[in-house]
């Protein structure tokens, strides 16, 4: 059940960086670009997710 929690946090926290720390996404995008920044999104929702 924890780590059904744990996966929980992750997949829901990393879709929500936009509505709660956008200046921190604008500010990561810029300083990784965009490639690098949809991979580490899309591998944080995967292993939310998983």
């Amino acid at each position: 059940m924890a780590l059904f929690i744990w996966g929980l946090v992750l997949f829901l926290g990393s879709h929500s960086v936009r509505v709660f720390a956008d200046h921190w996404r604008t500010e990561k995008l810029a300083q990784w670009g965009e490639k690098f920044y949809k991979g580490m999104y899309s591998v944080a929702s995967l292993v939310g997710f998983v």
